[in-house]
């Protein structure tokens, strides 16, 4: 007699997605969604393997957040990511052999999209909504926010539809 799908099951699949191949074609980042049944909200983790047949793949990050939306440097050496880890989505970084993820974005509202590095891998481009008197970042007031702030000064705000053709 064949078994039935109970919801048991159904919230036990994981779903991988967001596939991101290391710019030498070595690695590949990918995204597993998981539902948390007890907080009723999807949970996203990346994994990274070797691009080789019969590689296993290994967590990349972990905890009770989500990490999304993995993107390589283009000198392969750094991964970004979105994570909601402080509250709202931000920009995080982390080597690419692993380690201790750094919080890149401050933003009081969070980032909207996935980061796109620059070519020489010295930059990251994102979207985040921001109020006409520029970023609001979060409340914490340290070192690091002082150094993020100063790199925030050539943000760029898009206030029509028709922007690229200014």
């Amino acid at each position: 007699m064949p078994r039935r799908i109970t919801p048991e099951d159904l919230l036990a699949i994981q779903l991988p997605g967001e596939p991101q191949l290391s710019p030498d074609g070595k690695r590949l980042a990918y995204v597993v969604a998981r539902i948390d049944k007890e907080k009723n909200e999807t949970r996203h983790q990346i994994f990274v393997m070797d691009a080789s047949p019969g590689a296993r793949p290994a967590p990349f990050t972990s905890g009770q957040k989500s990490d999304r939306n993995p993107r390589w440097s283009p000198d392969g050496s750094r991964l970004a990511f979105l994570s909601n880890r402080s509250g709202k989505n931000q920009i995080w970084v982390m080597n690419a052999l692993g380690g201790e993820a750094w919080q890149l974005t401050r933003f009081k509202d969070g980032v909207n999209g996935p980061p796109v590095w620059s070519p020489d891998s010295k930059a990251i481009a994102f979207t985040a909504s921001v109020k006409a008197g520029g970023p609001e970042l979060e409340d914490e007031k340290d070192e690091e926010q002082d150094l993020y702030t100063k790199h925030t000064k050539g943000v760029k705000r898009i206030s029509r539809i028709f922007y690229k053709l200014d």
